[in-house]
C-alpha cells in the first residue's frame, strides 16, 4: 500500500492552505487599515507603510518562500524574523480591535479619532506590559530533575531490537 498522498487530497490540502491564506491575509489588512487610519493623521501614510512592510510585508514574504524551499528555516531567521513578525501581528489585531471599540464609543462625544488612538494605545502598553513579565518570568524557570519509579511498570527492553528488525548504533 503506498503511502503517497493521492491527487485529490493533495489539491484538497492546497485548497485549504490558500484558504487560510486568504483568511490570514484578510485580517492582517484589514488591522492595517485600522490602525493606518487611526496613526496616519499622527505620523502620516508613508510611516504607516514603511510599519507594513517592516512588520507584515517583508517577514510573511519570507515565511512563504521558505516554506516553499520545503526547509526549515535557520535559528536567526526564526529568532530576528519570524518571533517578531508574529507578535507584531497579535499586536496589530489586538491594536485594531481596541481601535474599533474606542472609535465606536468616542463617536458619541465627537472624538472617535482621538478615542481610538487612545484605546490602541493601552492596548499597546498593556501588551508590551505582559510580554515583558512573560520574558522576565520565563528567565526565572528553575527546573528541578525528578526520578520518578512506577513499581507496576514492566521493565525495560534490555536486549531487545529496535523497530524494523535493526540493530541500534553503538556509540564509539
Amino acid at each position: 500500500m503506498s503511502t503517497e498522498p493521492s491527487a485529490g487530497s493533495r489539491a484538497a490540502l492546497m485548497r485549504a492552505q490558500r484558504t487560510a491564506l486568504s483568511v490570514v491575509l484578510t485580517i492582517f489588512v484589514g488591522s492595517w487599515l485600522v490602525v493606518g487610519a487611526l496613526l496616519a493623521p499622527v505620523v502620516g501614510w508613508p510611516v504607516v507603510g514603511a510599519a507594513v512592510l517592516l512588520l507584515t510585508v517583508i517577514p510573511l514574504a519570507i515565511f512563504i518562500r521558505s516554506r516553499g524551499r520545503g526547509h526549515y528555516p535557520g535559528k536567526a531567521i526564526r529568532l530576528f524574523v519570524f518571533r517578531p513578525m508574529w507578535y507584531a501581528q497579535l499586536l496589530l489585531i489586538l491594536c485594531a480591535l481596541g481601535g474599533i471599540v474606542g472609535f465606536l464609543g468616542g463617536v458619541f462625544f465627537g472624538a472617535g479619532g482621538a478615542a481610538g488612538r487612545v484605546l490602541a494605545a493601552c492596548v499597546a502598553v498593556v501588551y508590551v506590559a505582559f510580554a515583558l513579565l512573560g520574558y522576565s518570568g520565563s528567565r526565572a524557570i528553575v527546573t528541578i530533575p525528578a526520578v520518578v519509579t512506577l513499581p507496576q511498570l514492566r521493565a525495560g527492553p534490555e536486549g531487545r531490537r529496535a523497530p524494523g528488525g535493526g540493530q541500534r548504533p553503538r556509540e564509539a
